[in-house]
């Protein structure tokens, strides 16, 4: 009975121990660290009239950012400078700097006529309006 148990509890110590090495194989090292291709993070909302993009970028500058709509692709492309000075030697370095894409596929009865953006304190929300032919309406039954 023991060795039964022996074993079940090994494999859950080897298991343990696979995860602890994880980040040494390129996988994120805290909770809140992402991996490639996932800045900036993005919550995506959407009501039948709209579809609500945020994205959250402190530190990148407006006029550093390019928005794009291409059928149903929403594409943000930009550029995050270091806030440090050049010649600053840092001990820690948290903060990625340098051009970033990200992708965001949208549902195919948006309107990409219909887009506005609003970038304010770090965070650019996107409105994609959905075309007046496929939302729902109300049909009066009498």
């Amino acid at each position: 009975m023991w060795g039964l148990e022996d074993d079940m509890f090994d494999e859950f110590e080897r298991a343990r121990r696979q995860l602890e090495q994880a980040p040494a194989r390129g996988r994120p090292t805290a909770l809140r660290t992402t991996g490639a291709g996932s800045f900036p993070p993005v919550n995506v909302g959407a009501s039948a009239e709209q579809v609500d993009i945020y994205f959250f970028m402190a530190g990148v500058e407006p006029q550093r950012l390019e928005l794009t709509v291409q059928q149903n692709l929403l594409v943000l492309a930009g550029e995050r400078l270091s806030a440090v000075p050049e010649q600053a030697q840092l001990h820690r370095h948290e903060r990625g700097v340098g051009p970033f894409q990200r992708m965001v596929t949208l549902p195919e009865d948006v309107d990409p006529e219909q887009v506005s953006a609003v970038y304010r304190n770090g965070l650019l929300h996107v409105t994609l309006k959905r075309r007046a032919t496929v939302r729902p309406r109300q049909i009066p039954v009498q």
